[in-house]
């Protein structure tokens, strides 16, 4: 038996590649792990269990304890059915309770991909997935692990393998979330031995794919039937990383990139300030972030329309932070000194104005190590790229508040 296994997971990853299965999006935190009370017992082995919202996980590392063989190849696991002739006495792992995120790369669990997520350089997979090799009873505080038949059937959602040595009709489940569960069943007859492409149920780049999940099989001496989701389904944690994932979205029609997370935080910490101007616009440079926001709107009611990279002053010729108000603009200027600074708005007399990054004197050519953007660079005043500055020069109004901070 022991063999007929290590054959098989050997099969598993050269059919099954990395480059097959879809990936989560692995920058988003979806939540801190938890120490769950329940403990995951097989023969004498006790393991301990950890909990993400709704779904008890356990760490891949663990799974030895049970005599699960598993194998990373370039951040794909494979993890086989544990075997009652190989149980580990090591110790269990540590674990620090961190925020976790999804896993980045791909764990196939016997025949199924499933979920994963990392904390602590850990990776986890939801305790249910067991199914795929028995039977979890749980009592109590108590989850026994019961060992059942290994299905001579590997499913992916582009890729179906019988391995048995007779007729298999099979009933697959592919599981699928955009803001809510996707979940589309098909069903397949195999011949011994076949292999079969299969075309995604859902074919959509902000659609994400969770698992594949063999939901039944019947052939002359196997008969399965699984009516779980085997912990691959939590829509608490899902409904969060839809979250993360609309906060990240970038927006690209505010100048320079912004996210919807940071639109927000910025029009919160604007309106907490209790700033108001004499015009519709007010404008707030962040030296600390070398950002400087555009807003429209009224004291309390601001609402962003621009972000632009700026450069403020060096630390030997800073910025001065306060509360100020835009005064006159000229087209250019400096070319008697040898420059040409275009678009410029002051606000603080002549010598503190927002305008372009630095040409020569003609306007023509970027003056070398003029040109930085994102970073402490001027004499004290605010640079814009050409194209914000211009638009800077065009839409702002003489009068309107400056907040530099």
């Amino acid at each position: 038996m022991t063999k007929k296994r290590l054959v098989l997971l050997l099969v598993l990853v050269l059919i099954f590649p990395a480059s097959l299965f879809a990936k989560p999006n692995t920058t988003y935190v979806l939540g801190t792990l938890k120490n769950s009370s329940l403990k995951l017992v097989y023969e004498d082995v006790s393991i301990n269990t950890y909990k993400a919202y709704n779904t008890n996980y356990i760490a891949i590392a663990d799974l030895k304890k049970l005599g699960c063989i598993i194998t990373n190849n370039n951040n794909t696991i494979n993890i086989s059915a544990p075997l009652k002739t190989t149980l580990s006495t090591a110790s269990a792992i540590s674990v620090n309770l961190k925020p976790f995120k999804f896993y980045n790369g791909t764990v196939q669990l016997g025949n199924m991909f499933t979920q994963s997520i990392t904390c602590d350089e850990r990776t986890f997979i939801p305790l249910a997935a067991l199914r795929q090799f028995g039977t979890l009873a749980i009592y109590g505080d108590v989850c026994k692990f019961i060992p059942g038949q290994t299905l001579p059937v590997v499913a992916t959602e582009t890729k179906l393998k019988n391995f048995s040595n007779e007729h298999l009709n099979i009933s697959l489940l592919d599981l699928y979330w955009k803001d809510e569960a996707i979940i589309k069943e098909s069903n397949y007859a195999l011949k011994s031995g076949e292999v079969l492409s299969r075309t995604p149920q859902v074919n959509d780049k902000d659609t994400l794919y969770l698992a594949t999940i063999v939901e039944s099989v019947a052939g002359n001496t196997i008969s399965y039937n699984n009516s779980s989701y085997l912990g691959q389904l939590d829509t608490t944690l899902l409904k969060e990383y839809s979250h993360q994932k609309q906060a990240s979205r970038v927006i690209t029609n505010y100048g320079d990139t912004i996210t919807a997370n940071q639109l927000s935080t910025i029009e919160n910490a604007i309106n907490n300030k209790s700033l108001s101007s004499p015009t519709k616009y007010l404008i707030w440079t962040r030296i600390d972030e070398q950002r400087t926001y555009i807003f429209e709107g009224s004291k309390n009611n601001w609402k962003l329309i621009k972000s632009f990279i700026c450069s403020t002053g060096r630390d030997s010729t800073p910025t001065p932070k306060g509360t100020f108000a835009l005064t006159y603009k000229v087209p250019s200027f400096g070319q008697n000194k040898g420059y040409c600074c275009k678009y410029a708005f002051g606000f603080i007399g002549t010598n503190y104005l927002y305008h372009s990054i630095i040409y020569d004197k003609t306007g023509t050519y970027l003056l070398e190590n003029k040109g930085v953007l994102g970073q402490k660079a001027s004499q004290g005043c605010i640079r814009f790229s050409v194209e914000n500055a211009k638009w800077f020069y065009d839409n702002m109004i003489s009068g309107s508040t400056v907040y530099i901070s």
